[in-house]
């Protein structure tokens, strides 16, 4: 078989471009998490800039939450039911 006709197997073709999107994700996970967990930090100025009180805002932290655990709990049962693709 001439060189020409050798093919990289699959697996090796952009094997490096995979952990690429992995560390990406992995990235805007902890930006994502440090966004979410940020609150106490910037709790007094998002009260005071929407007049609402900070036990409003933060209910409404907890409110968000609780429907994110809702819905991944609803995600994750479609996803085992459906498959991920």
């Amino acid at each position: 078989m001439p060189a020409s006709d050798r093919r990289a197997p699959d697996h090796a073709i952009g094997s490096h471009y995979r952990w690429v999107i992995v560390a990406a994700g992995g990235l805007l996970g902890c930006v994502a998490i440090g966004a979410m967990f940020s609150l106490p930090v910037f709790l007094r100025f998002i009260a005071k800039d929407t007049g609402w009180s900070v036990t409003a805002v933060s209910s409404a932290m907890t409110v968000g939450f609780l429907a994110m655990a809702v819905g991944s709990m609803a995600w994750g049962n479609l996803s085992d039911r459906f498959g991920p693709r």
